[in-house]
């Protein structure tokens, strides 16, 4: 009993202050006077311009940090075009905003129907009666799915969490497509015990 009081004394203080700061650096996320959520609003005003001025084929990838400064000046305003000059950002910082730059809005549409079709393929196969741990898995997979897809809006694409994103997409289209086609062979209808209530 004394270690652990030990310990925990010890590692509260840093846990404490670790604890403070996430909920301080929280609290300013909606704060539209905030500069890291003003320099993201410059960076989305600029890759925004950028994919309407190129909407069928783009610019090309990891072309933004070429752009950027010569749309800078005309798309921001002259404080913040200033205060923007001091950096080189490689990318709007939203993934979708950079495939639309990058490779046009088409390309966008195409990486988007590629998503949906996915998760509505998972949502489909959610509806039926599943055994827990093929219940779990989807959700698991799901879960991840739209976590990565919500990062995508505030992040820069990395070739790691992207790769793994596509393995997740593909796990969750793939278990999905699993639990419709054994319900398919064995007629079962959605709602009803399938053959895919057996663990995956």
């Amino acid at each position: 009993v004394v270690v652990v009081l030990a310990v925990l004394l010890v590692a509260w203080r840093p846990a404490g202050r670790l604890a403070d700061q996430v909920a301080s650096r929280a609290a300013t996320i909606l704060d539209p006077g905030e500069s890291s959520n003003v320099s993201h609003l410059d960076l989305w005003a600029v890759g925004v311009r950028i994919a309407l001025d190129h909407p069928l084929i783009g610019t090309g990838p990891d072309t933004y940090i070429e752009l950027f400064p010569q749309y800078r000046d005309d798309v921001l305003s002259p404080a913040r075009a200033a205060v923007m000059a001091r950096f080189t950002p490689e990318s709007p910082h939203n993934v979708y905003l950079a495939v639309a730059g990058g490779a046009g809005v088409l390309a966008l549409i195409g990486y988007l129907l590629v998503i949906v079709a996915s998760i509505a393929l998972a949502a489909s196969a959610a509806l039926r009666r599943l055994s827990t741990p093929t219940r779990f898995a989807l959700a698991a997979l799901l879960g991840a799915v739209i976590v990565h897809l919500v990062t995508d809006s505030f992040m820069t694409g990395e070739p790691g969490t992207t790769g793994l994103f596509w393995i997740l997409l593909g796990a969750l289209a793939g278990l999905a497509g699993r639990i419709r086609s054994q319900d398919q062979l064995t007629g079962s209808p959605a709602g009803a015990p399938s053959v895919a209530g057996s663990p995956a």
